[in-house]
């Protein structure tokens, strides 16, 4: 369980550095969060990226903690 942990929160901070140093992921990160919400003012930017953030977060905690217990599986075997 330890080490599924390590690997979403690892994981998770690779995708906060990958929003502040990429430009493409941050695109990636507004195009989210306009997906899931309604936005028709520049107002409405900080919100659009605070949902695009924490949606791909939790897919990127998802993908971690799926790719340990695919890894621990493949090494008992």
């Amino acid at each position: 369980m330890r080490r599924t942990v390590i690997a979403a929160g690892a994981l998770l901070g690779l995708h906060t550095l990958a929003v502040v140093l990429s430009f493409a992921y941050r695109q990636l990160v507004f195009s989210a969060g306009g997906f899931f919400t309604h936005a028709t003012d520049i107002a409405d930017i900080p919100r659009v990226a605070l949902v695009g953030f924490i949606v791909l977060g939790i897919g990127v905690a998802v993908a971690g903690a799926v790719l340990e217990r695919l890894w621990s599986f493949s090494q008992r075997t």
